[in-house]
């Protein structure tokens, strides 16, 4: 009798950072990016929770290349905020996507912690300082969940981490 392949799940906190972070890009990049942003979100739910087969390796390369052709067309280039930012937002999105094991979960934290940065080009408000703090927090419970190994800790202890952690960092951040 053969083995059926052990399907690989992300991290739950890992994939709600992420997605909320693709999500909150939708206001500042051009419309057509919000639906490969809310397909990929989609599908790798439907993978996590449904088992649901993520695309194959082909596929996603032809959707990066048509992302990167369509940003190119819209914007003349892939350089400056936007464009490096659509390009980025659209790279996050397709990585949702080929995430099928732990190491291809550590570059889509990663592109988390860039992701947190790009919203800073676009708004420096109180409030868009506190989500990101919620992302980084997020992030680094997600870290924490990815390096535990097979026992990972509870998420109230990870999120007790992460905010040790960061407060730790805080001091190096003001001066």
């Amino acid at each position: 009798m053969a083995k059926s392949p052990v399907v690989w799940k992300l991290d739950p906190v890992l994939f709600g950072v992420i997605a909320a972070l693709l999500l909150l890009h939708v206001f500042n990049l051009p419309p057509w990016i919000a639906p490969v942003i809310i397909l990929s979100i989609v599908w790798r739910g439907l993978h996590d929770w449904r088992n649901l087969a993520l695309p194959n390796r082909l596929l996603t390369i032809l959707l990066m290349t048509a992302g990167l052709v369509a940003i190119f067309l819209g914007f003349g280039n892939v350089l400056g905020r936007d464009a490096g930012t659509a390009l980025l937002t659209v790279a996050a999105s397709l990585k949702l996507l080929e995430t099928r094991q732990p190491r291809d979960a550590y570059t889509l934290l990663l592109l988390g912690f860039f992701l947190i940065i790009t919203h800073f080009l676009f708004s420096q408000t109180p409030l868009m300082f506190l989500l990101m703090l919620g992302a980084m927090v997020g992030l680094v419970s997600a870290w924490i969940g990815l390096t535990a190994g097979t026992a990972p800790p509870l998420p109230r202890q990870r999120l007790r981490s992460a905010i040790g952690i960061i407060a730790a960092g805080l001091p190096a951040t003001i001066i």
